[in-house]
């Protein structure tokens, strides 16, 4: 019964691959969807971050440490799953039109993790929820569209994200506290070191 349901799951998950992936090509938009991706990336959301903690005032500092410490976590969970499951990528097993060719293994998606992660902080921070939890659907879709990942790879990759920058979320109050603490901290030794040189 297992094998059979398991088998069901993977020709689903198989045939919603092939519809994304097979469907529509046009020259364009692979290349709008091969740049668009990127934004999946760790450098991508650490430049938001920066920018935040630079321009964003007391509040940007503070999405933009909170940001930071859920892609830490979604990322270190992410790597962790893919060791463990080695799901290898799909352009290993079946047919694609368009494929990307990337390393590593395939379950869950790491884009889809960071991007749901990120988006998320951002969207309970600032509001517009919907807004960039769109955005990291369209970054999740684009992994099937160019066959590094099979839709089971980004779902689970999404609630992964969500589930860690809820966590974090959660949790918000005492990060942002041992940050300052930390931070503090750093000043005093900084003090006292000028001093002693003086």
């Amino acid at each position: 019964m297992l094998d059979g349901l398991a088998f069901t799951l993977y020709n689903v998950d198989l045939q919603l691959f092939y519809l994304i992936n097979l469907y529509y090509h046009p020259i364009f938009l692979d290349d709008l969807v091969a740049n668009f991706t990127l934004a999946g990336i760790l450098p991508f959301w650490g430049i938001v971050c920066v920018i935040l903690f630079v321009s964003g005032g007391e509040k940007g500092k503070k999405v933009a440490i909170l940001t930071l410490m859920a892609l830490l976590l979604c990322f270190t969970l992410s790597e962790l799953f893919k060791f463990f499951i080695a799901r290898p990528r799909p352009f290993y097993d079946v047919k694609a039109v368009m494929v990307t060719t990337e390393n590593g293994f395939s379950f869950p998606s790491g884009h889809s993790t960071i991007a749901f992660a990120a988006c998320t902080i951002l969207g309970l921070e600032y509001g517009y929820l919907y807004l960039f939890i769109s955005f990291a659907s369209l970054i999740a879709l684009s992994r099937v569209y160019l066959g590094v990942h099979y839709p089971s790879d980004v779902v689970a990759g999404a609630l992964l994200g969500v589930f860690c920058a809820f966590l974090v979320y959660k949790e918000k109050e005492e990060i942002l506290r041992s940050m300052l603490r930390f931070k503090n901290s750093l000043m005093h030794r900084f003090k006292n070191r000028y001093r002693h040189k003086s």
